[in-house]
């Protein structure tokens, strides 16, 4: 499974030009090598010398991302067999002060938020106070939606499946105008529908962030103290957070940068704190660690319920080449799953590995 959570978006408003979520050049990659096209009751078996010469390829194409300038820094960590066999860091994290990335610098994972999010939801859904199909009404009353019978009916799920009837975006622009989450979300009642309740799929952090903020008050929890709780405190996840200013106390953090007349200027900063189950979760490369621990604990533990609870709500998805997605030749001619209507995640099949990549608008390294 291969991430790459370079993005890049900007919004232009007569003279005014805002950016909420610039090229984030240090990109960040958690790579897991998987085997391609194993059939279901076959062993999948990928040797460690195919292994080591995947990642000597990796560590190429790393290397020519620098040198040709397509970003300043970028981080990678390859998990092979419960064992983390590769962790480096690329090119620098601050283009002003030449400071080296690592394999300990912490990146902002922009949309690479929304599955972290949605696994300390399914958690959430796990302990057995809410489900997927739990009514935002009943969850937090004072959401509301424009047709009075949506706000009645509409449920988590609804939201992360991005069926609601907002807009793609919607509530995007007031987040770059400096509107606070509480503003954003109360805001949504006004805007009118893009399509009817549960027909069509749209793109909405802010759907998706009412969805997770809702759960989290079944229990009496801020959205951030239960990502803490659930998820990153008992993996041992010590360099994530959801908190843009735990980010910003970080020493060893990735900046990002624009590209000014063709050099890497490290020139405005992203507080995604508005939207954080679905942007704003930051970490690092050594994570993995929780892959080869953390997980195993999580699963004994009798977590695997939220693992369950989320393949509910997933094969809903659009994103997962189920309801409405197409099948295309992606990149280089791999075959891959294309969600509608937008670019976030993307499946496919390149060099006998199964890859899975999510961008925010625009790809900047690419395999």
């Amino acid at each position: 499974m291969l991430h790459i959570g370079a993005s890049s978006r900007a919004t232009h408003k007569d003279n005014m030009h805002i950016t909420r979520s610039v090229v984030l050049v240090s990109t960040l990659l958690l790579v897991l090598l998987v085997p391609f096209c194993a059939k279901a009751e076959e062993k999948p078996h990928v040797t460690s010398e195919q292994v080591t010469r995947a990642i000597q390829e990796l560590e190429k194409l790393a290397q020519k991302q620098i040198q040709e300038n397509a970003l300043p820094g970028l981080a990678i960590a390859v998990v092979f067999q419960d064992k983390s066999v590769y962790a480096k860091g690329f090119g620098v994290r601050d283009t002003s002060g030449k400071s080296s990335v690592d394999a300990d610098t912490v990146f902002q994972l922009a949309s690479l938020s929304k599955p972290i999010g949605s696994t300390v939801v399914a958690e959430l859904v796990g302990e057995g106070k809410i489900t997927w199909d739990s009514k935002l009404s009943v969850l937090d009353p004072t959401f509301a939606m424009f047709d009075p019978w949506v706000t009645r009916e509409i449920t988590i799920r609804d939201m992360y499946a991005h069926r609601s009837g907002l807009p793609e975006h919607a509530g995007d622009l007031l987040e770059d105008l400096g509107f606070t989450r509480a503003e954003i979300l109360h805001r949504l009642r006004y805007q009118q529908p893009s399509s009817s309740f549960r027909s069509h799929y749209a793109y909405t952090n802010f759907g998706m962030t009412e969805g997770a903020i809702a759960a989290a008050k079944a229990y009496n929890v801020e959205w951030e103290n239960a990502s803490e709780q659930k998820l990153y405190r008992p993996l041992g996840m010590s360099s994530t957070s959801s908190r843009y200013s735990d980010f910003m106390a970080r020493r060893n953090k990735a900046l990002g940068h624009v590209l000014v007349a063709g050099k890497w200027v490290q020139k405005f900063k992203r507080d995604p704190d508005a939207q954080s189950p679905t942007g704003g979760v930051s970490s690092s490369v050594t994570t993995t660690d929780f892959l080869r621990f953390g997980m195993e604990r999580w699963l004994r533990s009798g977590r695997s319920i939220a693992l369950k609870s989320l393949r509910r709500v997933w094969p809903r998805h659009g994103h997962l080449c189920k309801s409405g997605a197409r099948r295309a030749t992606g990149h280089r001619g791999a075959d891959e799953c294309v969600s509608p209507r937008h670019s976030g995640s993307t499946r496919n099949d390149l060099c006998g590995y199964r890859t899975v990549w999510q961008t925010h608008s625009r790809l900047v390294s690419a395999v």
